[in-house]
C-alpha cells in the first residue's frame, strides 16, 4: 500500500501535469506499482457502478482476494497474466450480480412506478362550483376509473373545463393500465399549449410515463424528456439518466 497515496491522488485528478508526467513514467517501469494500480483503478470504477450496500461489499471482497493474489507473487517479477485473472473473474462477477439487482429496478415497469406519483388534491382548484369535476374526482379517490371515464366523456370540448376533465380522464385511464388511451389524452392537452396552462408540463410528463409503460420511445420520446430536463421538471433528469443507466 505505499503507493496508495500517489494512486489515489492521479485517479481524483489532485495532480499537476507534472507529478501526473512523472507518476506515468514511474507506471511505466514498475511492475509492482502498475499492479496496485490497476486493483485501485478497478475498484474506483466497480464501486462506481455498485447501487447496492451488498454489492458493494462483494466487490471489497474480491478486491481483496485479487490482492492477496499479486501479493504471494515472486517480488517485483509480477507476470501481468497473473494478476489481470482475477480481476476479470472480479468484472464478471460484478456484471452477474449487478445485473441481478439492478436489472429490475431499472426496467419500465419499475421506473413508470417509480415516477408516477400522481394525487388529484389539488384538481377542483379554481374550478369553482364544477359539479361534473367534483363527481369525477370523488370517484378517482374511490378507486372507480371506470366510473370517471363514464362521467367525464359527456364534459363538452367547447367546456371551460374541458382540459381539466381530459387530464382526470388520462388519469383515469392511467390508472387502468389503458396506457395508449392514456397517451392519447395528455397529448391532447400539451399541444394545445395555451389552453393547458400549468397542466402543460405535467400533461408531457405523465406522457412520456404512458409511453415509457408501453415501451414506446422514439425520437418524440427523449426530445420531449430533454425539454423538460432543460426547464428542470422534477424527476426528468432523474429519469434520464435511468434511462442510460448501464443496468438497462
Amino acid at each position: 500500500m505505499k503507493y496508495l497515496d500517489k494512486i489515489e491522488a492521479y485517479l481524483n485528478g489532485q495532480m499537476n501535469e507534472e507529478e501526473i508526467r512523472s507518476f506515468e513514467a514511474q507506471l511505466n517501469k514498475d511492475s509492482e506499482l502498475a499492479a496496485e494500480f490497476a486493483i485501485q483503478k478497478f475498484e474506483q470504477e466497480a464501486i462506481s457502478l455498485a447501487a447496492e450496500d451488498d454489492l458493494r461489499g462483494r466487490i471489497k471482497s474480491i478486491q481483496s482476494d485479487a490482492k492477496n493474489s499479486i501479493n504471494h507473487l515472486v517480488p517485483k517479477v509480477i507476470s501481468i497474466r497473473r494478476w489481470l485473472k482475477p480481476l476479470a473473474i472480479a468484472a464478471s462477477f460484478l456484471l452477474i450480480v449487478g445485473y441481478l439487482f439492478e436489472s429490475n429496478k431499472y426496467s419500465n415497469e419499475s421506473l413508470v412506478k417509480a415516477h408516477y406519483t400522481y394525487s388529484s388534491d389539488d384538481f377542483l382548484r379554481g374550478n369553482g362550483d364544477a359539479s361534473v369535476l367534483s363527481d369525477a374526482k370523488k370517484l378517482f379517490d374511490n378507486g372507480d376509473f371506470n366510473g370517471v371515464i363514464k362521467s367525464l366523456d359527456k364534459v363538452s370540448p367547447d367546456s371551460p373545463f374541458s382540459i381539466k376533465a381530459d387530464y382526470l380522464l388520462a388519469h383515469a385511464y392511467f390508472k387502468k393500465k389503458d396506457f395508449q388511451k392514456a397517451s392519447l389524452f395528455f397529448k391532447k392537452i400539451f399541444v394545445e399549449k395555451e389552453k393547458a396552462g400549468h397542466l402543460y408540463k405535467d400533461a408531457q410528463w405523465y406522457w412520456l410515463l404512458s409511453n415509457l409503460a408501453e415501451g414506446n420511445q422514439d425520437d418524440e420520446f427523449y426530445n420531449i424528456l430533454s425539454n423538460l430536463v432543460e426547464m428542470k421538471y422534477n424527476g426528468a433528469e432523474e429519469l434520464k439518466n435511468e434511462l442510460n443507466s448501464i443496468w438497462r
